[in-house]
């Protein structure tokens, strides 16, 4: 997968982006040195303690005539000048709280948004039945996006793309079985598919295809991709070859519903 097709990717995800910029505004906000915002902090987490601060320091009995000499206007003022540093006390624990907090929110969406759904792995989740019985409808899966850059497209692989045009006008990501390679002859007839000459084995379709398809040579740089529900699926054999460089990744396992996890094969 390109670094332009991943940053397309994320571009499409707004509402990640969105969630992004609240997480960066509230900590500006909670980490700003200018003196409005300052006040709007002390305000805010000033208020929330006096709310819930919990325990507070007890009232200290009448003050003896020494202690009132000895502690001025600040003895005078009773349990207030007691509870002021326990209030900004709480208030500054509750602001590292959820500064805490935000940053790791921050920190998970950079990993999840911008390494992990664009580089490594992405769930999907199936629409249609074009892959029953491998796949059925609402089924959610895991979709390796760094397979390939390990090891080459090998055939029986099933694989998410981008549709061509040709295939769909929005161009939405389907997922079918890598069934040709560059170079090999495809060809369907009889109920089954022909590769190079040979019949292919192929225990995980829903049933034998109904129509037939003369050779066809897969172009260097394409692959040819078919649905396991053979005659339901909007696949190579109804829009042609897909070009190599629109796959996304290779599906690895269904993960919910619980019933149906399992590797995908």
């Amino acid at each position: 997968m390109s670094w332009e097709s991943a940053m397309n990717d994320l571009a499409n995800s707004w509402k990640v982006g969105i969630a992004f910029v609240v997480l960066v505004a509230i900590r500006v906000f909670l980490t700003s040195r200018a003196e409005s915002l300052a006040h709007m902090r002390a305000a805010l987490f000033g208020g929330i303690a006096s709310l819930f601060g919990g325990d507070r320091p007890a009232t200290p009995p009448n003050p003896m005539p020494s202690d009132v000499d000895s502690g001025g206007a600040d003895a005078a003022t009773g349990n207030g000048n007691l509870e002021a540093p326990a209030l900004r006390s709480r208030a500054e624990e509750m602001r590292s709280s959820l500064l805490e907090f935000i940053d790791s929110g921050l920190i998970a969406l950079v990993l999840v948004f911008m390494i992990i759904r664009p580089f490594i792995i992405q769930a999907f989740y199936i629409p249609s039945g074009s892959m029953r019985p491998t796949l059925v409808e609402n089924d959610k899966i895991l979709v390796s996006k760094f397979a390939y850059r390990f090891h080459p497209l090998r055939r029986s692989d099933v694989i998410v793309f981008k549709a061509p045009p040709e295939a769909a006008l929005d161009e939405k990501d389907f997922i079918k079985r890598l069934i040709a390679l560059p170079g090999d002859v495809i060809e369907v007839r009889d109920g089954m598919v022909f590769i190079n000459g040979q019949p292919l084995h192929e225990p995980y379709i829903a049933e034998p295809p109904v129509y037939d398809m003369p050779p066809v040579t897969v172009e260097p740089g394409k692959v040819f991709v078919m649905g396991d529900n053979r005659n339901d699926s909007n696949d190579s054999h109804a829009w042609g070859q897909l070009d190599a460089d629109r796959i996304r990744g290779k599906a690895l396992v269904i993960f919910w519903p619980l019933s149906r996890i399992g590797v995908i094969r």
